[in-house]
């Protein structure tokens, strides 16, 4: 019948942690030039980074559909089968895709300064004019679609889709789910730009989300105007002027300058120090780094010690 294994005695246990405290504290001195070197290594990092102020602002949806009456819509569903309603895609839920969206992005990259400031390293300092950049990285890139057989991709001036791509990288939009809000933060080592950016991509998205809204209004009101010189019977005109009624109001909202599906809670705010890098973040970091380094270093030379040791003779 098989045993299991007895649990190792109180004596070998504090045997074994004493051996390990003894081999540590022979290497004291290799914990203390790891974690000098690791410290070296963050106080040059941090002398050559480049630091990132956040700008940030809270989003909630412009007050605007309490405004639209329902009635009439939901007798005009009722009778063409169609659903009309104002409210049935909210705006402000379609935000984040429309910030992320190549019409934003094109609409951005028509502004010289954000063209200019995102992708500064690929203009000619002297020049002005827009080249590739000479890297190493690059170079390996080509080669490798070279050998793969892939076509090689021609350089081009940034444009929407390049700037789309940044976009999606580097501007985040996190919608609140347990309440109506969405946060948008960016970073740059301009705090300057990094405001002027949030602003912008709030605009833009606002602005073509109103233009889909009021080209679909237009779109409902022509059709409802055709219809009511159609019309005869008096149940269906009363749903088509009500119905007509809110796709003018909505027209008429989407044709001010007011903020149509989120507005600012608030201006937005950028931050006093930068957020990235921390120093104590990247300091605490390399004093973990540098013991990890140690252990090991500790593990490798005991064990190689131990293997080096001949094996005492069996009696």
């Amino acid at each position: 019948m098989a045993t299991l294994a007895a649990p190792p005695e109180p004596a070998a246990e504090q045997l074994d942690l004493l051996r390990i405290a003894s081999a540590l504290w022979r290497h004291r001195w290799a914990a203390a030039a790891a974690v000098a070197a690791a410290l070296l290594l963050a106080f040059v990092y941090l002398n050559r980074a480049t630091f990132r102020y956040e700008a940030s602002a809270v989003l909630v949806p412009a007050e605007q559909t309490s405004t639209f009456s329902t009635e009439g819509l939901a007798s005009l569903s009722a009778v063409i089968g169609v659903e009309l309603s104002p409210q049935s895609g909210s705006g402000f839920a379609l935000f984040r895709e429309a910030a992320e969206s190549l019409d934003v992005a094109e609409a951005l990259a028509r502004d010289e300064r954000i063209l200019n400031t995102v992708f500064s390293h690929l203009r000619d300092p002297r020049t002005g004019e827009w080249r590739e950049p000479d890297s190493l990285l690059g170079s390996v890139g080509k080669a490798i679609r070279k050998l793969s057989g892939a076509p090689p991709r021609a350089f081009r001036p940034p444009a929407g889709e390049e700037l789309q791509i940044y976009l999606q990288r580097n501007v985040s939009i996190s919608p609140d789910r347990r309440r109506a809000l969405t946060t948008v933060r960016f970073q740059h080592p301009d705090p300057a730009f990094a405001r002027y950016m949030v602003e912008r991509v709030i605009t833009e998205a606002d602005d073509f989300l109103r233009a889909k809204s009021l080209a679909r209004s237009s779109d409902y009101i022509d059709y409802l105007e055709e219809r009511l010189g159609q019309v005869q019977i008096a149940e269906h005109r009363s749903a088509l002027t009500q119905a007509l009624s809110s796709y003018e109001m909505m027209r008429m909202m989407a044709s001010s300058t007011v903020p149509f599906t989120a507005e600012p809670f608030g201006d937005v705010v950028v931050s006093l120090d930068p957020v990235s890098p921390r120093p104590v973040l990247v300091y605490a970091a390399a004093v973990v780094i540098g013991l990890l380094l140690w252990g090991a270093y500790v593990f490798v030379v005991e064990s190689f010690r131990r293997s080096s040791i001949p094996a005492a003779p069996e009696a």
